[in-house]
């Protein structure tokens, strides 16, 4: 192949890049013909988290210097900012206070799952950016200061810049619209913390108008619908409007734009490729289709988000078409009239033309897997399947009535081209039910993405009585009984109504243990079970998210145990034989807080010495899941993941 023209070999690599970037690097370093095909792919992409201006300065100027980074200044069509400029406090009070702000942001930026499928297209994270922007003003760098500017002439400098992704909690700078407008005038540019600032402002903001109205805004996410409409209107090239939800500072209706756009000034009925209304939770009503049709033509629509609700889909189906659809993202929030919210679902999911990306979340049940896999299942590239219950939150309640290991084989025969898989997974103490759902998913033969969201719940507390496996006298006592106390008030569960009250004992203590326990060797094993029934290494990526819902009233000992142990991994296939990278997800931030934990708790033994209430129950509880890790001095050391399909408890 070396001897195979440049632009072959550039084309080559650009296959292998969409599936396995490791592989081209490697093929970067054969010789100077594959360096040169591999090297424009290595640098099609940057992304900057912002910080601090020094840091991004620094981050500059090292790009310039190094003579590999540098190539990005020629190969870069992609650039993603997220993160913040924190403006500068006025004291040291107030700098202290937007120090703790921004450790809380960067946090909450890296604890954030990685979405698989079309995120971007179907449906926005939506707590990732903001709940609120009352105090936006108080906390955010202005969008007109200085400190933009190595950035502004950073992107002035790249030679072929096509798309922009600015996921940054300032408002967008009008500096950088002019670096696009001069530099990059056909660079699509998404704006996904999008809004109107000035809604009730006496006159709406030029920077925003200026914004609306660029030929370069090609996507944003905003909480306001009229507003968004409004936009959809203006914007010459706008093409994916996602809705979601905020607390945001100005609350008034829309008002309109002041002063007036002069007439000629408002577009024609505009061809969106996306329209998610799923950030409005379940209040989109059936009337939506019919209002967004009045200014987006819906048959136009490549991919589209939105909450079930009986009369939305039979709106849709009554007045609009959707002849262009490829994604589609619903979140069943209730069931209602069995009989005849299937009908609809039925003649809904026919009457759509074959899908590529399908995403279901809430009330699924086995009709709509049905039905939604056999009109669809043979054309799918992409799937997300979430059930939980209806009308209870989400991360107490995950249903898997409708998901069972049988459900997603015969999902696997229908879905013969499914490459991105995104589904939850009951934990069970990685037994032989909870082994069977990793056994059917390695059923997909072209499967390159996973995403696991590992469930367990300690709700509802089955009574001791009622637990199938045989018990010992330890493990039907009290958790207080297991910390030597005499009451067991302090950990009651609390009494609900249509649920019969129940103690916390120390079986339930240990089962939310053993669940808890995700680490890298289980990571591992979920990986080769999954792998070790396909013909071929299709698979490229694993991410393990654990999910676990404590008891309504928990001991802060349980709580820090569970947060330990409770690990994301994210697998990845290293492009070569059966090699692959374990990577903790958030990692650090787990070791800063056990580092502040371990402070705290030497400076509660060095006054009061050592402990010997509820964390010594703890530790007899550990002992007797994983006693050959029992002389480890701490707590944080006593413990691994049980193996799939274990005959014991060994940590090897």
């Amino acid at each position: 192949m070396d001897r195979l023209p440049t632009s072959l070999l550039y084309s080559f690599c650009g296959l292998l890049w969409d599936d396995c970037p490791r592989t081209v690097r490697i093929l970067s370093l054969v010789n100077s013909a594959w360096y040169d095909a591999c090297v424009p792919h290595i640098y099609s992409k940057i992304s900057f988290r912002l910080e601090s201006d020094t840091g991004l300065r620094e981050e500059l100027i090292e790009i310039h210097k190094n003579p590999l980074r540098k190539q990005c200044l020629t190969y870069t069509g992609i650039l993603t900012l997220d993160g913040a400029f924190i403006r500068e406090g006025k004291d040291d009070e107030e700098t202290k206070r937007l120090s703790r702000v921004k450790a809380n942001l960067l946090d909450n930026l890296a604890k954030r799952e990685a979405d698989i499928c079309s995120a971007s297209d179907l449906s926005p994270p939506f707590d990732r950016y903001f709940a609120s922007d009352k105090h936006e003003a108080e906390i955010y760098e202005d969008w007109t200061s200085p400190r933009w500017d190595p950035l502004v002439a950073f992107i002035s400098e790249l030679q072929h810049l096509v798309e922009l992704n600015y996921d940054c909690l300032n408002a967008f700078p009008p500096g950088i619209l002019v670096a696009l407008h001069e530099h990059h005038p056909s660079c699509r540019l998404s704006v996904n913390t999008f809004r109107l600032r000035s809604l009730n402002e006496p006159k709406t903001d030029h920077h925003e108008i200026d914004l609306l109205r660029s030929p370069c805004l090609h996507a944003i996410n905003d909480f306001n619908e009229e507003a968004a409409r409004a936009a959809v209107a203006i914007a010459p090239n706008l093409k994916h409007v996602r809705l979601q939800k905020c607390m945001p500072k100005f609350k008034g209706t829309w008002k309109g734009f002041i002063p007036p756009l002069q007439h000629g000034q408002v577009g024609q009925k505009r061809e969106l490729t996306t329209l998610s209304l799923s950030g409005y939770g379940n209040s989109v009503h059936g009337d939506k289709p019919r209002q967004w049709g009045e200014v987006v033509d819906l048959s136009k629509l490549v991919s589209l988000s939105l909450p079930f609700q009986h009369a939305t889909l039979k709106d849709i189906l009554l007045g609009s078409r959707f002849d262009a659809l490829e994604k589609l993202d619903m979140n069943i929030a209730l069931r209602c009239g069995i009989a005849e919210q299937q009908q609809v679902i039925d003649v809904f999911f026919n009457e759509l033309p074959p899908l590529k990306a399908l995403r279901l979340r809430g009330a699924i049940d086995h009709g709509l897997i049905e039905t939604a896999m056999t009109r669809h299942g043979p054309t799918l590239l992409e799937l997300q399947l979430h059930p939980f219950k209806p009308g209870l939150t989400i991360r107490s309640t995950a249903d898997y009535s409708s998901l069972t290991p049988s459900v997603l084989e015969t999902v696997a025969e229908l879905c013969p081209l499914l490459e991105q898989l995104d589904v939850n997974i009951p934990r069970s103490s990685g037994d032989r039910t909870e082994t069977s759902y990793y056994e059917a998913i390695s059923k997909f033969q072209r499967l390159k993405h996973i995403h696991l969201h590992l469930y367990y719940s300690m709700e509802p507390l089955q009574r001791v009585e009622d637990i199938e496996e045989p018990l010992d006298d330890f493990d039907k006592q009290t958790y207080d009984a297991a910390n030597g106390r005499d009451n067991d008030v302090s950990v009651r569960i609390v009494n609900i109504p249509e649920r019969p009250q129940v103690d916390l004992c120390a079986v339930h203590v240990r089962d939310v243990f053993m669940n808890a326990a995700v680490d890298s060797t289980l990571a591992r094993s979920i990986w080769d079970t999954i792998v070790s029934s396909t013909p071929r290494q299709n698979l490229q990526t694993l991410r393990i998210y654990p999910h676990i819902s404590q008891a309504h009233i928990m001991p802060s000992s349980i709580i820090t145990k569970i947060e330990h142990m409770e690990r994301a991994f994210k697998v990845e296939w290293e492009g070569y034989g059966s090699e692959v990278d374990i990577t903790e997800l958030c990692g650090r931030i787990r070791e800063r807080r056990d580092a502040k934990e371990k402070a705290f708790e030497a400076r509660m033994v060095a006054k009061w010495g050592p402990l010997e209430d509820e964390r010594d129950g703890d530790r007899k509880i550990m002992r007797r899941i994983w006693p050959e890790r029992a002389h480890y001095l701490d707590w944080r050391d006593r413990w691994c993941s049980l193996p799939l399909q274990r005959t014991g408890r060994s940590c090897e």
